[in-house]
């Protein structure tokens, strides 16, 4: 295995649909403006928190490539909606290629997991100079 795989860390923060920015997103994809699209927390990955905890863990020694995601709901999302968002990020090695798994899990308010999501990204090593 990797030296880096088994490599974890989670991180947890209160998150907000909002409005204006699911309908442009839903209205993108061809859909009503008042839809949350399936795909919207990937939108939370891009969160400063979740860009550092996911840079960390790629490190400037690799170039990820996401490969695969999957999406499960309980609920659909809501405009307007607050969620306790928590992104768990993995390095693991399959079949001797190094991989990232990023789990996200949405809850309500109540508690309530609303969506288990999964992303699969292939880590490629850089190549000793590139991108120096």
């Amino acid at each position: 295995m990797g030296e880096s795989a088994g490599k974890s860390g989670t991180i947890a923060f209160e998150a907000v649909v909002e409005p204006a920015r699911a309908a442009r997103f839903a209205e993108s994809l061809g859909l009503p403006g008042d839809t949350v699209p399936l795909v919207f927390p990937a939108f939370w990955l891009f969160e400063p928190e979740t860009q550092a905890l996911l840079g960390g863990l790629v490190g400037k020694d690799h170039v990820p490539i996401h490969v695969g995601q999957v999406f499960r709901y309980a609920a659909p999302l809501r405009q307007g909606g607050r969620y306790h968002v928590t992104v768990a990020g993995e390095r693991t090695e399959v079949r001797g290629k190094e991989n990232l798994l990023v789990d996200i899990t949405v809850r309500d308010a109540d508690g309530n997991e609303v969506v288990e999501a999964r992303s699969t990204v292939l880590l490629l090593p850089v190549a000793a100079g590139e991108g120096q």
